[in-house]
């Protein structure tokens, strides 16, 4: 093979390697660029997390998008990268899923509530004089993948079985048409006019956690940068500012039966 050919052949590898390399460093900056979380509803905590965390990643020229995936399911998708991350969920995420690493700054908090139909409650309770006596429940009912739950329940036991429902649309429905005793949700996924037309629900509280956004392990070198972002927006103000703008401060329970 002549020299000149010979050598014409290894300049055209050398270019198709480097521009193999640039379009590899192009396409890993492009998916950096772009955010995947599990898709946000319509309550003040969804709008309030989707607010501050499109902000946050804004500032870092990073688009977020969503997709709809059941809650349970979020967890498996995200910790297997199929998701980048979750919007807003218990600090004890990561101790299950060993992909996801917690961006240490709550979010927001917020109550834990068993809401109770109190009619159908005085029907199994044996003290006449009680409003409402939990431990004869037995009908009742939460989201599947309700983690902050599952975490109450290893140190808390309760004295009723809890039915796993697919959704809290699901769950308040069949408390609305009688089909549970009770359910257990996060007060701020309930609509405070839901009280209204449900007088006879009353409220317990359980706990209080933290809410924390999740990021895949595959973005480590985004995570500290954008928990400086967060630190940066609470230190300003601007994060407790927009907790009060969505109604996100812990409240006094709707309708207390203790």
């Amino acid at each position: 093979m002549p020299y000149f050919v010979s050598l014409t052949l290894r300049f055209l590898f050398v270019l198709i390697m480097l521009f193999s390399s640039v379009a590899i460093v192009a396409n890993e900056q492009f998916e950096t660029q772009r955010i995947y979380l599990d898709k946000a509803g319509d309550l003040s905590v969804e709008k309030f997390t989707r607010h501050v965390l499109e902000k946050a990643y804004s500032e870092l020229d990073i688009d977020v998008q969503y997709r709809s995936v059941p809650l349970a399911r979020s967890y498996r998708e995200a910790n297997a990268g199929r998701l980048d991350g979750l919007r807003g969920r218990v600090g004890t995420v990561a101790n299950t899923y060993s992909n996801l690493v917690k961006i240490d700054l709550p979010l927001v908090t917020f109550n834990v509530i068993l809401i109770v139909d109190k009619n159908a409650c005085r029907q199994v309770t044996n003290d006449k004089s009680k409003e409402c006596d939990i431990s004869q429940l037995s009908n009742v009912g939460t989201v599947r993948g309700f983690k902050a739950l599952e975490d109450y329940r290893k140190t808390n036991p309760l004295p009723f079985d809890v039915l796993e429902l697919v959704s809290k649309e699901q769950t308040l429905d069949m408390l609305s048409a009688n089909k549970l005793q009770a359910a257990i949700l996060t007060e701020s996924l309930v609509a405070q006019d839901l009280f209204e037309k449900h007088p006879q629900w009353g409220t317990y509280l359980l706990t209080t956690v933290g809410l924390y956004h999740y990021l895949n392990k595959k973005h480590e070198l985004l995570i500290d940068e954008l928990t400086r972002k967060l630190e940066e927006l609470e230190s300003k103000g601007w994060l407790d500012a927009q907790r009060s703008h969505f109604n996100m401060k812990v409240k006094i329970l709707v309708n207390s039966l203790q």
